[in-house]
């Protein structure tokens, strides 16, 4: 199944890890899937996971993104900002998310890529386990020109984290 909010992983050995956002945003809307290869959270999560990869070689088995599932929080884009918490949490929200993931079976192992996904996965994902929390990927710690790219500024993030 693949939609704005979830695609699963292309690899079924490593599908059981979730890369988690708060919504869609503009390109997933229009491509109809999450972390939009053309939009800048897809560009900075793909350097991301390539430096996960690299960093902790024993979890995240390979450089690909699409190897892993992709999940948003809830499926509604928003032209700025994320949707509420009271939103994620809905009754609504909760049941469709375990309908989305239950393919992935009770193994699910969650990385966060902002508050709002952490409180999704803590507040609105029965039977996950947040594996890391890490700042979205267009955040501000991320984009950070200090220190040059994408790349640099992850692996500084997970250094100092």
């Amino acid at each position: 199944m693949v939609s704005a909010q979830f695609r699963q992983g292309d690899n079924l050995s490593l599908s059981y890890l979730c890369f988690m956002g708060a919504c869609p945003g503009r390109n997933e809307g229009i491509e109809r899937r999450p972390f939009s290869p053309n939009g800048n959270a897809g560009r900075s999560l793909r350097v991301l996971v390539r430096v996960l990869s690299e960093v902790y070689p024993d979890r995240f088995l390979s450089e690909r993104l699409d190897d892993y599932s992709l999940l948003n929080a809830h499926p509604t884009p928003r032209p700025r900002g994320t949707p509420k918490h009271s939103a994620i949490a809905s009754p609504e929200n909760r049941s469709h998310l375990a309908h989305l993931v239950s393919p992935l079976g009770n193994a699910l192992e969650v990385i966060c890529l902002g508050r709002d996904a952490e409180f999704a996965a803590t507040h609105a994902l029965k039977n996950a386990r947040v594996l890391l929390s890490l700042p979205h990927p267009t955040s501000r710690t991320v984009n950070s020109k200090r220190r040059g790219s994408w790349e640099l500024n992850w692996r500084a993030w997970l250094e100092e984290s």
